[in-house]
């Protein structure tokens, strides 16, 4: 079945909803890194004002498209409001990032269907995403090993990929 043909409903499916906050969280970091470059980039300001503000347009509405699709495939609370719904799938989803039980018999189905790896794999995206940002440099140059310039600006390739390894 073509995306056309499926259309919202499949855009409705929890996976897209997902994928469609993880792009808009990229996509509005990565406006904020192009349009407010020295506060990303060690103090550097390394692009023209055009290329800038044009990295900016394209990221912001990425991020304003990318959250119009997940407010018109979600159901808000009763009150009306997104704010509650995000946070308890955030915490719902970093209650079930470790697998759910553990398993010794290396034949057993659960242990050969990659599901512990993607969830370490996610655990560390999303580790190496956060590192960047919270940490004072040199630190925060080491998940991506960019240098001052680029690592905290990479971080939304690294939230990027966690959100997909989940």
């Amino acid at each position: 079945r073509s995306a056309a043909a499926a259309g919202w409903d499949r855009l409705s499916s929890a996976t897209y909803r997902r994928l469609n906050l993880a792009l808009f969280t990229s996509s509005a970091w990565l406006c904020a890194a192009a349009v407010c470059m020295p506060a990303f980039a060690y103090g550097y300001d390394m692009y023209p004002a055009a290329l800038k503000a044009a990295a900016g347009a394209a990221h912001g509405l990425t991020a304003l498209l990318c959250a119009g699709v997940w407010v018109r495939t979600v159901e808000p609370t009763r009150s009306g409001h997104y704010m509650p719904r995000l946070v308890r799938g955030l915490a719902g989803s970093l209650a079930t990032l470790a697998p759910k039980s553990a398993s010794d018999d290396p034949e057993a189905a659960s242990s050969r269907d990659g599901r512990s790896e993607l969830a370490l794999c996610a655990a560390l995206f999303a580790w190496f995403a956060v590192l960047p940002v919270v940490s004072p440099f040199p630190m925060a140059t080491v998940p991506a090993i960019l240098g001052k310039r680029m690592s905290r600006a990479y971080s939304a390739w690294t939230w990027l990929a966690a959100c997909v390894c989940y």
